[in-house]
C-alpha cells in the first residue's frame, strides 16, 4: 500500500508540474503572439514610409550643387531674383565672384583683360545696374 501512495503522490507532483508548464507555455504563446503583432505593425509602418514620396526643396541641396544651378542661370535678372529669395542664397550668390564675372563676360563682353583695367568689379553695383537696365528696357518696350 505504501508503494501505491508513493505512486499516487508522484503522479500528483507530475500533474502539478505539467499544469505549471502548461500555464508557462500559454504565457509564452501569448507573448509570442504580441511580439508578432508588434512586428507586423512595425513592418506595415516601414512599408508605408517607403511608399510615401520624399519631398525635397531647393534648400535641401548642398552648396556645390546650388552653385552648379547658379551657373545655369543666363541673365543678371535671374541671378538677382534668386538671390532675393533667402539669406543663404543671397550670401552664396553675392560671394560667387566667378559666376558674376562669367555673366559679365557673356552678357556685356567684359573679358579678364578688360577687368584688369577696372580695379575691382563691384558685384553689388553690377546687380543694381542690371535691375535698372531691366526696368528701363521694360518701361521702354511698354511705351512703344
Amino acid at each position: 500500500m505504501n508503494e501505491v501512495l508513493k505512486a499516487k503522490r508522484l503522479t500528483e507532483e507530475i500533474l502539478a508540474r505539467a499544469r505549471a508548464i502548461k500555464g508557462h507555455m500559454e504565457d509564452v504563446n501569448t507573448r509570442m503572439a504580441n511580439m508578432q503583432l508588434i512586428e507586423s505593425q512595425s513592418r506595415a509602418k516601414a512599408d508605408a514610409e517607403k511608399q510615401r514620396p520624399v519631398v525635397l526643396s531647393l534648400m535641401d541641396l548642398p552648396d556645390d550643387v546650388l552653385e552648379c544651378i547658379f551657373k545655369q542661370l543666363k541673365t543678371f535678372k535671374d541671378l538677382v531674383a534668386l538671390s532675393q529669395t533667402c539669406k543663404r542664397l543671397r550670401t552664396m550668390i553675392n560671394s560667387d565672384e566667378v559666376t558674376w564675372r562669367e555673366m559679365c563676360r557673356e552678357e556685356h563682353g567684359i573679358v579678364e583683360e578688360d577687368a584688369a583695367d577696372v580695379p575691382r568689379l563691384d558685384t553689388t553695383l553690377i546687380r543694381e545696374l542690371a535691375g535698372a537696365l531691366e526696368g528701363f528696357t521694360g518701361a521702354g518696350s511698354s511705351g512703344a
